[in-house]
């Protein structure tokens, strides 16, 4: 089996020195004025690791909570980036999944997104900061936002890595039965298999699929699905083809005509700097012809376009 490599653009930074950083933080925020650019400046080119023994060092230094600092100092979505830096990464994906099931209506493709492109240790995180951050339960809370079928994509993936053609074609023919050749749809088996499987065991499926139908397994989805669970589901066969163009898509979506979905935007960018970011640029500008960064370059402004843009830069060669 071809194994997946994957590479963020963001990386640990050589002679780092937590003391020096949060005295840097410290001297940028203090006093009459901010110096924007140089609290992200740093920021930006630390790993998660590096940032949280900074934020360690600033309460320690200065008997100061650098979250708390960086909101009254920041401002805009220039914030929401300095602000999601210094969470770790499932605390972040708890603000957002707070943010999708808080309030009147849901955030289907911020949970999505979530659900689908994190491993089972991530969600199991994810779990344990929820509950802690929010004092609420997690699962319960998505339970009751969201349809039956649609939380059975929280259930956990097998991670193994093995593969069974032989499972694979008659899990094909299995839906191709549960979905085209049957008036209605049985979506309980889409979901047994789709939400429980490995991603290259889905690969496998796929294949299968188009081998004994007319139809794509994504074109029966959106033929015999609607809502939410289509989109999750669609979400699952693109994710498990190929993870960073399924990313690269979301990004395009969160910039793409009038208005740009900010949060969407930090999101990405932030959660996946230290993860595949340089493999989700490379889908871009092969999908869409044109750099994750002229994009961004073009849709954002000010301190929050110089943050992102460091991000999607990268410092890989600092």
């Amino acid at each position: 089996m071809v194994r997946v490599v994957r590479s963020g653009t963001v990386v640990a930074a050589s002679g780092f020195s937590a003391e020096r950083d949060a005295e840097a933080l410290r001297k940028a925020m203090k006093g009459l004025g901010c110096d924007a650019a140089a609290v992200s400046g740093l920021l930006c080119r630390r790993s998660n690791d590096q940032r949280q023994a900074v934020r360690s060092a600033y309460g320690r230094l200065f008997g100061r909570e650098l979250l708390k600092d960086l909101s009254k100092e920041l401002r805009g979505h220039h914030e929401d980036v300095c602000v999601a830096l210094c969470l770790t990464p499932s605390q972040f994906d708890a603000v957002e999944m707070r943010r999708a099931v808080k309030g009147a209506g849901t955030h289907e493709d911020i949970l999505i997104e979530i659900l689908v492109t994190r491993s089972n240790a991530q969600l199991a995180a994810l779990k344990t900061d929820y509950g802690a951050m929010f004092k609420r339960d997690l699962v319960k809370d998505v339970e009751s936002d969201t349809s039956f079928h649609f939380r059975k994509l929280m259930r956990q993936r097998d991670e193994s890595g093995r593969v069974d053609r032989q499972r694979a074609a008659a899990d094909a023919k299995a839906l191709k039965a549960a979905g085209a050749d049957r008036w209605g749809t049985d979506e309980s088996r889409f979901n047994a298999v789709m939400a429980s499987q490995g991603f290259p065991q889905l690969q496998l499926l796929i294949q299968e699929y188009g081998k004994i139908s007319r139809k794509t397994l994504q074109d029966a989805i959106r033929s015999e699905f609607s809502g939410a669970i289509r989109d999750g589901l669609l979400a699952i066969a693109k994710a498990a083809q190929h993870t960073p163009s399924f990313l690269a898509e979301r990004l395009q979506l969160a910039m793409k005509g009038l208005g740009t979905k900010d949060k969407t935007l930090v999101r990405l960018i932030v959660s996946r700097s230290e993860v595949d970011l340089v493999q989700v640029k490379e889908a871009f500008f092969r999908l869409f012809g044109q750099s994750l960064e002229r994009w961004v370059r073009g849709d954002t402004s000010g301190k929050y376009r110089d943050a992102l843009l460091l991000l999607v830069q990268g410092n890989r060669s600092v």
